[in-house]
């Protein structure tokens, strides 16, 4: 959103997709790794990589 990006095609070149998972287990324990994962990935991006 920085970049002014937003509701243009470039906007859309941002996003990354990976293959599905499958993952085994309760649904609010995956939600806590998942997040934890996400948050993990976050902080190990230099300042200047991360989303505002």
């Amino acid at each position: 959103m920085d970049e002014g990006l937003a509701g243009t095609d470039d906007y859309l070149t941002q996003w990354q997709w990976t293959e599905r998972q499958q993952r085994e287990g309760e649904p609010a324990a995956l939600l806590a790794t998942l997040v934890d994962e996400l948050v993990a990935e976050y902080d190990r991006r230099p300042p200047s990589e991360r989303p505002a």
